[in-house]
């Protein structure tokens, strides 16, 4: 079996889920950095730290430990855009700390004075064990939906079958919506059905219109309408769960089925574009 190139499905992903080489506010308010790597986990911490320099090795077993542990203790704080300088200073000054002990001069020039990342290649490995699990999640939620409506008993394997037929692209469609809402708020019977079924109009609409009801997004409790940017990142997915399909059509029924897919995709942009304008106007109205 091949090696995984997870850096090709990171950058699939990045076109709808967008990425930060330094620590910004998720819509939450939780500081977070890369491709949502959430700064109050530890082990999202740990990888943070040794893709910087800071590993067992460079700095000891014990100061690793603790760097991690303040880390996290920083990002457990209450962070605002107003003090989020401020709180990104106060990890920096951590590694300066540990940084500071190091009596090695090759080892201390090698570590980093910014917490922040250089380049994409750095997010890879963090990003290799999330979308693991994010993968995991999404098979099985696919498995317990599909069975639960068609009364049928496909196992892991059966679905780790469809899930090996899609592109590296479709897949980062996929999963940037998990990303986004948890494997139990995104994928519904619909989408588990075509998937299944290899129905990628069927997706696309899922996709695109149906994950648009009010949800439990990310389990925390709070059922919410989508917003705006939350409509447009799930047009974007559906985009590009059908690209690949779009570029490779060679056939007159694939164009004619194709056709379909780029005007509901258009007619979809259209929609949201008018209930932006709409809602800016009602907002104008209300203000005066």
């Amino acid at each position: 079996m091949m090696e995984r190139d997870y850096e090709a499905l990171l950058r699939s992903m990045l076109d709808v889920e967008g990425k930060s080489y330094v620590v910004y506010l998720d819509h939450k308010g939780i500081p977070t950095m890369g491709v949502g790597f959430n700064l109050q986990e530890k082990d999202i911490v740990k990888k943070i730290i040794n893709q910087m320099g800071y590993t067992p090795d460079s700095i000891g077993i014990d100061n690793h430990r603790k760097l991690i542990d303040e880390i996290v203790d920083i990002a457990e704080e209450n962070w605002t855009e107003a003090n989020l300088s401020s709180k990104i200073e106060s990890i920096e000054s951590q590694l300066a700390t540990y940084k500071g002990q190091v009596q090695d001069q090759a080892i201390k020039d090698s570590l980093r004075d910014s917490f922040e990342f250089n380049n994409l290649t750095e997010m890879t490995p963090i990003f290799e064990g999330l979308i693991r699990e994010y993968e995991t999640n999404t098979i099985h939620e696919i498995q317990r939906e599909y069975n639960a409506k068609h009364k049928t008993n496909l196992t892991t394997d059966d679905i780790q079958e469809v899930w090996n037929g899609l592109s590296e692209r479709q897949k980062g469609g996929i999963l940037s919506m998990v990303y986004n809402g948890g494997a139990d708020g995104m994928i519904g019977k619909g989408i588990s059905t075509a998937l299944v079924d290899g129905d990628v109009a069927g997706v696309f609409w899922e996709i695109a219109f149906n994950s648009l009801a009010p949800n439990d997004l990310n389990g925390d409790g709070v059922i919410a309408e989508r917003l705006w940017s939350e409509q447009k990142r799930r047009a974007d997915e559906a985009h590009e769960f059908i690209e690949d399909v779009l570029k490779t059509a060679i056939s007159f029924n694939d164009l004619t089925y194709l056709t379909y897919l780029k005007i509901s995709f258009r007619i979809l942009k259209l929609f949201m574009r008018a209930c932006m304008i709409s809602r800016m106007r009602l907002t104008k109205t209300v203000i005066a």
